[in-house]
Parts: C-alpha cells; sequence; structure tokens
C-alpha cells in the first residue's frame, strides 16, 4: 500500500496517493504555491452543478477541487503513466468521486483516429503531447477522438467550463470544437505553450479561430487581451500563457 498525503487543497482537505507523479503538485498545493491564480479562476467561474471538462487532468488536482466544489466533472489524461495515479486519487476521495462522471485515459485531440504522442521527459512528468513527436525517444500510438466525439456518446451534456491544458494541441482542439463553444459558450481555461508550436504563428491562428465565438478574453488576473495581442511577437515569443475566454465580463471577484 502506498503512502498518503492529507494536505488542503485551496480550501477543500483531500487525500492523495504519495506518488513520484504529482506529488510535487499536491505538496505546492497545500502551501498555496501551485497555480494559484487557476484556482481563482475556479472560484470565479465556477458553481455548483456545472459541468466541468477537464483535458490535461494529470494527478488530480485540477479535477478534484471542482469536483468537491459541487460541479459535475469529465475528466482526461492521456499519459498512461499519470493516468493510474488519477484514478487512485479519485478513489481516494470519495466525496469528490460521487461528482465525476468520467475519467479517461483518452487522448482528445482535433480529430478522430490513431495518433501518436511523446513524453518531453519521463512518462508521468506531466509534460506528454503530440508536438513531442520527432523530438523524444519515449512516443505511443493510441486512439484521439475529438472533445465532442466522446461527450456525444455519454449523452452530450452542455459543458459549463473547459480546461485545457496539452502542452500544444490546444489550437487544434478549440479549433475542432468551433461548433459547440459558438452554441454553448462555456468558460475556457486554455494554457498555451508556444515553445512546444512547430509553426506558432499557424497554431496561433487555430487558437484564435477556436476562441472567435467569445466577446471576452483575458489574462488569469482578469487583465483584458485582444485576439491581435496573440499574434504579436512578445506573445509568440513567451514560453507560455494562460488565456480565459468568457462570453461574459470578468467577475469582479470571487463568490465561492
Amino acid at each position: 500500500m502506498s503512502a498518503l498525503l492529507d494536505i488542503d487543497l485551496y480550501g477543500y482537505p483531500v487525500t492523495v496517493e504519495d506518488h513520484d507523479v504529482g506529488r510535487y503538485v499536491f505538496t505546492e498545493c497545500d502551501q498555496g504555491k501551485w497555480k494559484p491564480e487557476l484556482f481563482d479562476v475556479f472560484r470565479r467561474f465556477l458553481r455548483p452543478g456545472m459541468t466541468y471538462v477537464d483535458i490535461g487532468a494529470y494527478a488530480g488536482a485540477t479535477t478534484l477541487w471542482p469536483a468537491l466544489h459541487g460541479c459535475q466533472v469529465y475528466a482526461f489524461e492521456c499519459d498512461f503513466v499519470a493516468y493510474p495515479v488519477l484514478m487512485r486519487n479519485v478513489e481516494l476521495n470519495p466525496e469528490a468521486k460521487k461528482n465525476i462522471r468520467i475519467v479517461s485515459n483518452a487522448c482528445i485531440a482535433g480529430h478522430d483516429g490513431m495518433t501518436q504522442f511523446a513524453a518531453k521527459g519521463e512518462w508521468g512528468s506531466s509534460v506528454a503531447s503530440m508536438a513531442y513527436v520527432g523530438h523524444s525517444a519515449r512516443s505511443a500510438v493510441m486512439p484521439a477522438r475529438t472533445l465532442s466525439g466522446i461527450m456525444q456518446c455519454v449523452g452530450k451534456p452542455k459543458i459549463d467550463f473547459l480546461k485545457v491544458n496539452v502542452h500544444g494541441s490546444e489550437g487544434a482542439i478549440l479549433k475542432a470544437e468551433r461548433e459547440m463553444l459558438e452554441r454553448d459558450k462555456p468558460v475556457v481555461h486554455v494554457y498555451v505553450h508556444p515553445d512546444h508550436f512547430g509553426d506558432r504563428r499557424h497554431e496561433v491562428g487555430q487558437l484564435i479561430q477556436g476562441l472567435e465565438p467569445y466577446r471576452h478574453l483575458y489574462t488569469e488576473r482578469g487583465e483584458p487581451v485582444e485576439p491581435a495581442d496573440l499574434k504579436r511577437d512578445e506573445w509568440l515569443e513567451k514560453r507560455d500563457y494562460k488565456v480565459v475566454a468568457a462570453d461574459g465580463l470578468w467577475p469582479e471577484r470571487e463568490v465561492a
């Protein structure tokens, strides 16, 4: 039996496996140091009963919090080393599990069919992506599905909040979901990694096309962003950044 960690996950007590996969995430969450801006976004936009989709769930911090907050959660993690840890962390938290509808090893992509993805370092390191194919000795082939294709199989619930962190395929995924985004207008939190793009302008162009239905783009701190900004050299040259797309104005305060 693996050792366990009891931590405070930004206001919610959770128990997780003390494992190389995810240990740094949960210990930093316990100290309020791991992506605090993301959890601020959660507090501003998520409400109990909402449908939340987590593409790139890793060990589960961004899956457990919305579930404990009362959201209906659909979590996807394509890294086959991280996925079992994610599953165990869900099982260790029954109050979260009761709100988690799917925990899947599916590779969410901009197309249906077989695809190849690779790890930047070791499998389970939280950095696996189709963008690393050809640049890493660690690669695998697995079926890829669009998010809409999978959600249709489970009754196609309306998505209220979509989090995407896939280290290089963000634009392709969001462009493929343009119809759904235009129809349902879920809040989108996307972690963009320009340094993982082969053609930065092309990939950012896909990202902008995917987010075109939205009236507002923001940074995680609520600073307005124009789509044209993302095409500027200072943005294209960033190592990474986060964008929040919403049809309404940025909430002035946390309500959760």
